[in-house]
């Protein structure tokens, strides 16, 4: 995979997410997935 089609995945699943959550969801979502992975935005 390029760059770009990663960047296009990526776009892709949030345009997902976004569709399935309702309003300011979608931003708590990512940012418990970040610190799931590491305490990145602390």
């Amino acid at each position: 995979l390029t760059r770009r089609q990663i960047d296009d995945i990526i776009k892709g699943r949030l345009s997902d997410l976004a569709w399935d959550s309702a309003g300011g969801t979608v931003s708590t979502k990512i940012t418990e997935a970040w610190h799931r992975e590491g305490d990145f935005w602390d």
